[in-house]
Parts: C-alpha cells; sequence; structure tokens
C-alpha cells in the first residue's frame, strides 16, 4: 500500500505524460457530497481503531501499543494519498467501484506489466488482514458481553483448550451470511451505518456518566454527539441529491445497534 502510494505521488509529480500532481482547477463540493464522504471516510478512518485488539495477543504490548502509534500518524498518508492517486490517474469513469479494476488502471501507469500481480498481492493481504481482524475482535465482544449479562451466556462458554468456540461459530456463520449477500457497497453503507448509531450511544452514555471519575472527557461527548446526529440527519435527507443508498440500507444499519 506504501508502495503504491508513494510511487503514485512520485509519478504524478515527475513523469512528463502525468495529469499533474494537482487538478488544474478545484470545484466547490455541495453540502450533500460533503456529507456523503464524510460518512465513507469517518468510517473506513475510525474502523482502524480495531487493529488495537491485537495488543491482548502481544508478549510485548508496550512495544505494540508505540508500533500501533507510529502507523496511526502515517494514517493520514494512506487515506489522503491513497484517495488522491485514485482520483488522479482512473479517469474511466465506466469502471464503476469495482476495486482491482480501479487499482489496476491506476498502478498501470507506474507499474507496466506487473501491475496485476502487485494489486493481486495488496487485495488479498488486505483480505486477509480483515479476516484477522474480524476472528480476533467479534468473539472478544460477544465473550465480554456475555460476562457483562448483555449478551447471550452461550457467548460466554470457552472451550479446554480456551478457544471461544461458540463465538467463532457466531462469527462465522454472520461473515458467510455476508459473503451470500455480495454486494460490497451495501454491506459498507448498513455496518457504516450501524456503527455511527452505536457510537452515538456511546457519546451519549459517556455524556451521561460525564461524573464518573472512570469517564475521560466526558464532557467533550456531547459536541461530538451533536456533530453525529447532524452529519446522521443529514445523510437521511441528502439520499438522492448525492446518489446516496436507499432508505432500506439506512434503516437496516440503524436497527443493528
Amino acid at each position: 500500500m506504501f508502495l503504491f502510494i508513494a510511487q503514485g505521488l512520485g509519478w504524478l509529480a515527475l513523469a512528463p505524460d502525468s495529469p499533474g500532481l494537482l487538478p488544474p482547477g478545484f470545484s466547490g463540493i455541495s453540502s450533500a457530497k460533503w456529507l456523503k464522504w464524510y460518512f465513507y471516510a469517518a468510517y473506513a478512518f475510525y474502523s482502524s481503531e480495531t487493529a488495537s485488539a491485537f495488543v491482548a495477543d502481544s508478549k510485548k504490548p508496550a512495544d505494540t501499543l508505540k508500533f500501533l502509534s507510529w502507523f496511526a500518524w502515517l494514517m493520514p498518508f494512506v487515506y489522503i494519498g491513497g484517495s488522491w492517486v485514485l482520483m488522479r490517474l482512473v479517469r474511466d469513469r465506466s469502471l464503476g467501484s469495482d476495486l482491482y479494476t480501479n487499482l489496476v488502471a491506476a498502478a498501470t501507469p507506474f507499474w507496466g506489466s506487473q501491475t496485476s500481480f502487485f494489486i493481486t498481492l495488496l487485495i488479498t493481504s488486505s483480505c486477509l488482514l480483515g479476516t484477522a481482524t474480524t476472528v480476533s475482535n467479534t468473539p472478544r465482544i460477544l465473550y465480554q458481553g456475555a460476562l457483562d449479562g448483555n449478551m447471550a451466556s452461550l457467548f460466554g462458554v470457552v472451550s479446554h483448550r480456551g478457544a471461544l468456540e461458540p463465538a467463532l461459530i457466531f462469527t462465522l456463520l454472520s461473515s458467510f451470511l455476508f459473503l451470500a449477500w455480495g454486494d460490497v457497497n451495501r454491506i459498507v453503507v448498513v455496518s457504516g451505518v450501524c456503527w455511527f448509531v452505536a457510537i452515538m450511544l456511546v457519546h451519549l452514555a459517556l455524556w451521561l456518566c460525564r461524573k464518573d471519575p472512570d469517564v475521560r472527557w466526558g464532557g467533550w461527548s456531547l459536541g461530538l454527539l451533536v456533530n453525529r446526529i447532524y452529519c446522521f440527519s443529514g445523510w437521511r435527507c441528502c439520499l438522492g441529491l448525492a446518489r446516496f443508498p436507499d432508505w432500506s440500507d439506512v434503516a437496516d444499519g440503524s436497527n443493528c445497534p
């Protein structure tokens, strides 16, 4: 990923046949489109925090936390730089939202004949990392919820080998459900709306418990909650203006929490 972004930006800046690192002009962005892309950007950016779950598996958690903090500072480079390379190098709008063809179109000018191999490696490694994160996070959330009495006690069962078997099986079945669904765009929207509604409830809970000594920056949670409510309300009002997904996707995601 870093190689793709670095080479892409370098090629845009230095190659003689490059369309240029900067566009010839900047057009304004409507409120509807800003709200739409804020949704996708915030979902992608904040979902990276799930990588912190690997600290629990580390033999040196302090070093792991330090390593994660370094990469946290590199996240703007990944998201902004990667988006910029795709925006400047993918000129064929007929490619739609297909990830592979868009990445191949963007990387072909500087990777040439090796583009297919590197893009396949990039997508495969990303999928494997996402799968590892899911298997690491979801069973632990279900297990902790069962211990707290908020989930079915079945998810609190641990095998003699220390595996969270019921939670792992539930995670596998859920993954098969999304695999059968197959529409990645709708899956991202439904899960993204679910995440935003859940985080709004978290901010509300933190603000209500702001006097609790265990709550940090509880007063700020009200401002964050208002921001999330404003954006979420804006998305619902802009469904038709910015080609936002159907009401059914928003409703499904809102009901999940």
